[in-house]
């Protein structure tokens, strides 16, 4: 099951000012995330919600989202 992507503002500012090859390192594990949310080295947050995983020196804080749909 894909998950679907979404984007704060601050992130999509701050993605801007990356440099390669990091943009695109970054880019590619963000768009992973959507066919597996848990990818090897993933992390919990300690005293918040959500996760984290490491490109390089760059850390993507993501949360994970479920909703529940009833067909009736």
């Amino acid at each position: 099951m894909a998950y679907a992507i979404e984007f704060r503002n601050k992130v999509l500012k701050a993605l801007i000012k990356i440099n390669e090859p990091h943009y695109s390192a970054i880019k590619k594990q963000i768009y992973d995330l959507a066919e597996n949310p848990r990818p090897q080295g993933y992390r919990k947050l300690k005293g918040r919600k959500g996760y984290r995983i490491r490109v390089g020196d760059y850390r993507i804080i993501y949360e994970i989202l479920l909703v529940n749909l009833v067909n009736r």
